[in-house]
């Protein structure tokens, strides 16, 4: 099998989840609440992780430190996200969300959820693991 039809099935199989979310009105959420995609990918990667610095977001996002540094500005210009100081160490910031973007976040999860839920019950337990099991696979390859 050619790798393009791989890549061009992957990539319609992504547009179809995307067009999806735009149904369940994600985009209608994020827009009243002036989140771009782009903010919304670094939003994402923020509450990814436990106890979020700029540090361990510019790690897991790939960017600088003074890029995440910008990101970051941003959402607390926005109101997005706060600086709370951490208590053992007074020049460290642990970054938080507001009550607005977490319900944002968490709808978007369902939603996302519910459209993968939907995608996969077309297979049967055989072929979910199968397609577990290779997407391990490709996800332990290294680029």
């Amino acid at each position: 099998m050619d790798n393009l039809v791989v890549y061009d099935d992957m990539c319609r199989f992504i547009e179809q989840i995307e067009k999806s979310l735009i149904k369940g009105k994600i985009s209608e959420k994020s827009e009243s609440k002036g989140v771009t995609k782009s903010e919304e990918h670094y939003l994402a990667i923020l509450a990814s992780l436990e106890n979020p610095t700029f540090t361990s977001f510019s790690k897991k996002a790939g960017i600088t430190r003074p890029a995440a540094t910008q990101i970051i500005g941003k959402f607390i210009k926005k109101g997005y996200v706060i600086k709370v100081n951490n208590p053992e160490d007074k020049r460290e910031y642990f970054l938080r969300f507001n009550d607005c973007i977490n319900e944002y976040l968490e709808k978007r999860d369902e939603i996302f959820k519910n459209i993968l839920n939907e995608k996969f019950s077309v297979l049967s337990e055989k072929e979910l693991q199968d397609f577990l099991k290779i997407l391990k696979k490709l996800l332990d390859v290294n680029v």
